[in-house]
């Protein structure tokens, strides 16, 4: 039984905030450190425009699964109560903990390693810009 509330905020999201929230989340965080991994791995540069084009066709394509499980169950917790109500309560409970342990701290240590050599470069570009010495520097010793 849903309870509505007066003055609660509409509950949806158009086609501009859905593009947004997946260009945020998906695209923002790996395009600036995947293509180089992905050009160690793949041979050619329409091998990798390939894997980029195939990727972005199951996004497309898995967005509007997730709208449509999320107009079914219009309930917190989002996969979790997808995957408890297809699978059962097992399945749902072991992925949330695998969610909990192995991706979400993966994806940080990701960004994290990520964001640490970027800011590296930068500081190693600011010290030679500036014409300090980047012998007693911290932030030009290799990582």
């Amino acid at each position: 039984m849903e309870t509505t509330y007066r003055g609660a905020l509409d509950r949806q999201l158009g086609l501009f905030d859905a593009t947004s929230l997946v260009v945020g989340t998906i695209i923002g965080a790996g395009v600036f450190l995947v293509p180089s991994i992905m050009a160690s791995h793949l041979p050619s540069a329409s091998g990798i425009l390939l894997v980029w084009i195939v990727g972005g066709v199951l996004s497309y394509f898995g967005d509007p699964a997730y709208a449509e499980l999320g107009t079914m169950f219009p309930r917190t917790s989002g996969q979790y109560v997808f995957l408890r109500e297809g699978y059962g309560g097992i399945v749902a409970f072991l992925c949330g903990w695998s969610l909990f342990l192995v991706v979400m701290p993966g994806d940080l240590a990701f960004l994290s390693t990520g964001f640490a050599a970027y800011l590296g470069d930068l500081c190693r570009l600011v010290l030679e810009r500036t014409h300090l010495s980047c012998d007693s520097s911290p932030f030009c010793s290799s990582v």
